[in-house]
C-alpha cells in the first residue's frame, strides 16, 4: 500500500513541476542560447495548455500564493526569467514585480511557493532544465 501512495505522489509531483514555458512575445521566442533564454513567459502545466502558473487573485500583496488556473492572459500570469548566475534564475510576476519564493526558504515537501519582494535568498533561485520538447522543469 504504501509503495503504491509513493507512485501517485511521484506521479503528481511530475505532473506538477513538468511545464512548458513559451515566450509572451515574439521577440523572446527569436532568442536562442545555450542557456535558457530571459524573457518574459507564461509557465504552463502539463496538466492542461490551459492551465498556467497564476498569483492567487491578482494580488500585488508579499506571500501570496501562486496556483495553478485557467489562461486569461493577465500580467499576473506572466513572468520574467533573469539569470541569476552559475545556471539559477529569478522568476518575477510582471503584475506585481515580485518574485516566486519558497516561504521561508524551506526545503521540506510541500513546502508553499509564493510571490514576495525581490532579495538574493536561494528561496528565489531556480533552475530551468529541458524535458524535450519544448518542457521544463522549474525547480
Amino acid at each position: 500500500m504504501t509503495h503504491s501512495i509513493k507512485k501517485i505522489l511521484t506521479l503528481i509531483l511530475v505532473f506538477i513541476l513538468t511545464v512548458s514555458v513559451y515566450p509572451a512575445t515574439a521577440a523572446a521566442a527569436e532568442r536562442n542560447a545555450a542557456a535558457f533564454p530571459e524573457g518574459t513567459y507564461v509557465i504552463v502545466s502539463a496538466l492542461g495548455k490551459n492551465k498556467v502558473l497564476t498569483v492567487e487573485k491578482s494580488s500585488k500583496e508579499k506571500r501570496a500564493r501562486l496556483i495553478l488556473s485557467t489562461n486569461k492572459n493577465t500580467k499576473f500570469q506572466t513572468f520574467k526569467v533573469k539569470s541569476a548566475g552559475k545556471g539559477l534564475y529569478t522568476i518575477t510576476c510582471t503584475g506585481s514585480s515580485m518574485n516566486v519564493d519558497v516561504q521561508g526558504g524551506s526545503s521540506a515537501d510541500w513546502a508553499r511557493i509564493q510571490q514576495f519582494t525581490p532579495n538574493s535568498a536561494k528561496a528565489q533561485k531556480w533552475t530551468i532544465r529541458s524535458c524535450g520538447s519544448g518542457w521544463y522543469n522549474i525547480c
